[in-house]
């Protein structure tokens, strides 16, 4: 399994004050947006990313499917399968945090990988927190070889996120009645982004946002 390290995901090692043991490190430039900047997930925010993932549309939705982990199995259970993990947070205030990113079950034969989203309930309506999970996918396509990204998306979920096609997903496929909730059954949906694909877009994406020149510079891929 691939795994991508502190240098590779751009944090430095400054650590915030007041966070402690575990510390969160702060962002650089080319992670940071107009609304949104992104670090690593460190041990200090394992605390809040559990509070968040136990909020009830997260728990149906974000990899533990609608069963919570105690705290102690969620800690065991928070880096497995996962290549990288970013905290969304704003650009000034690297503890006020909106959500979580992740990247999972990177597969280096076949160049394909995974991507799941949480937000905290708070920030579930806004179109600016996009902005953290644009800038985190743009920073793995650099970073790795990975030609195609991968996100499951449950049907209850869909009419918040109908502006996937404008990021550059592709519909792929969909699970009849795959999941339970609230009584009935419902679809789970297949996106994919693929390379090309955000490569033409990801200008006019990032541009949508307001991104600054560091985050729209053309950088050359980290991997050979």
């Amino acid at each position: 399994m691939t795994r991508i390290d502190q240098s590779v995901t751009g944090a430095v090692t400054e650590e915030i004050p007041g966070t402690g043991n575990g510390a969160a490190t702060v962002p650089t430039a080319h992670l940071t947006g107009r609304y949104c900047a992104l670090r690593q997930l460190a041990p200090a925010d394992y605390e809040w990313f559990y509070s968040v993932c136990m909020q009830p549309e997260n728990l149906m939705t974000f990899r533990f499917g609608g069963i919570p982990p105690s705290p102690e199995r969620f800690a065991a259970l928070v880096w497995q399968g996962v290549n990288c993990q970013f905290v969304v947070t704003k650009p000034d205030r690297p503890m006020d945090r909106i959500g979580v990113v992740t990247f999972y079950g990177q597969n280096d034969h076949t160049q394909v990988a995974s991507f799941a989203v949480v937000f905290h309930q708070d920030y579930w309506h806004g179109g600016w927190p996009w902005e953290g999970v644009v800038l985190a996918i743009d920073h793995y396509f650099r970073v790795t070889r990975t030609r195609k990204l991968c996100v499951e998306l449950a049907e209850w979920n869909l009419p918040r996120l109908r502006g996937l096609e404008a990021f550059g997903l592709r519909h792929e496929g969909c699970l009849r009645e795959h999941e339970f909730m609230d009584g009935r059954h419902w679809d789970r949906h297949l996106y994919a982004l693929f390379r090309d694909d955000w490569s033409e877009l990801r200008s006019t994406v990032l541009r949508r946002f307001g991104a600054p020149s560091d985050v729209l510079a053309e950088r050359p891929p980290i991997s050979s």
